[in-house]
């Protein structure tokens, strides 16, 4: 009995620390911070508006740059630059009786200012990537939005089987599997992730 207990304290622990969804690969448990406009963050699974994540996040990783623990997470080695990879997955979009996931954003080439941890965009636009595209879940069940941040490897190459993602339009946005691209792509584990809620409770379709 007493050993069941403990099992069961571990794994809330272990849950309680983790930054993704509980049973969602891959996992990590560093926090990314996501910040939409001045005010509204993502924290582990809250809640947010959807009007207030229309527009795309910042990105820092405040809660690590200081911690000597988690600094060879940001060493430059031979395997991986400076540069920094970051995904936002939807992980409930309803198709064909079940729920599949929604690729809203896909960007490389992020840099880091290491003394303040924020994680800055890159200038150029040549890098492919798939643009920001806002939550919009139909009305019924929260959405839960996972956002994953990635070392990039050096000599980085984006996996051709995957350019259909790249479009905006939602049709080729649905079935992205981010297992299946970390394998393609050789990235290692995510170094930071966050996620949020977003829940639409009314039907404001008009009738035709």
């Amino acid at each position: 009995m007493l050993m069941r207990t403990i099992l069961t304290l571990l794994l809330a622990a272990g849950i309680a620390h983790c930054q993704t969804p509980p049973g969602f690969e891959p996992s990590t448990e560093n926090k990314l911070g996501v910040k939409f406009g001045n005010r509204v963050r993502a924290d582990n699974g809250n809640k947010l508006e959807k009007a207030d994540t229309q527009s795309i996040p910042r990105l820092d990783l405040k809660f690590l740059i200081d911690d000597v623990d988690s600094s060879f997470l940001f060493a430059e080695t031979s395997t991986s630059s400076s540069h920094y990879i970051v995904f936002m997955i939807d992980l409930d979009v309803p198709r064909n009786g079940t729920t599949v996931p929604f690729l809203h954003w896909y960007q490389p080439n992020f840099g880091l200012n290491r003394k303040t941890g924020k994680l800055l965009p890159p200038k150029s636009s040549e890098p492919a990537k798939a643009e920001y595209v806002g939550p919009s879940p139909p009305p019924g069940p929260a959405h839960r939005y996972v956002e994953l941040l990635f070392n990039q490897p050096f000599y980085y190459e984006f996996p051709e089987e995957f350019d259909r993602y790249l479009e905006k339009k939602s049709s080729a946005r649905v079935g992205f599997e981010i297992n299946d691209f970390v394998k393609a792509a050789k990235l290692q584990k995510p170094i930071a992730g966050n996620w949020f809620l977003v829940q639409e409770t009314e039907d404001l379709r008009e009738d035709l």
